[in-house]
């Protein structure tokens, strides 16, 4: 993780296949849950809804949710088609990944999981 004048900033984007699709109901108390077990505090949300689809119903079969936290946020991505959720999670502070990955798999069905830390542009 870099640092810009004592800025905190972690990005990890984490990619999951279910063997159960997941509702949008689980999927909110899912971002209650992952946010209370990482220390993140949501001041907005979360919310869950099928915004991409309605937008364009023949290229998208997916709903997301979302929260904003004091510390930034978490966007999560589930699709239909494939058996894929992706979670987008942004931070100026750190938490354990391991927390994060267990939190997850405790709360799906998942058959793989992965991720990926991404450094920021700024040095």
């Amino acid at each position: 993780m870099k640092q810009v004048k004592e800025i905190t900033r972690k990005r990890v984007i984490i990619e999951a296949e279910y063997l159960r699709l997941p509702t949008e109901e689980e999927g909110l108390k899912f971002i209650e849950k992952f946010s209370k077990a990482v220390g993140m505090t949501i001041v907005y949300g979360p919310f869950a809804g099928a915004w991409a689809h309605q937008a364009m119903p023949d290229k998208y079969g997916a709903w997301e949710a979302y929260a904003i936290w004091a510390e930034s946020g978490i966007h999560m991505y589930v699709w239909e088609k494939a058996p894929l959720i992706t979670f987008e999670i942004f931070t100026c502070k750190e938490f354990d990944i391991d927390t994060a990955l267990r939190v997850i798999k405790e709360e799906f069905e998942i058959s793989r999981i992965a991720y990926r830390n991404v450094d920021p542009p700024l040095e």
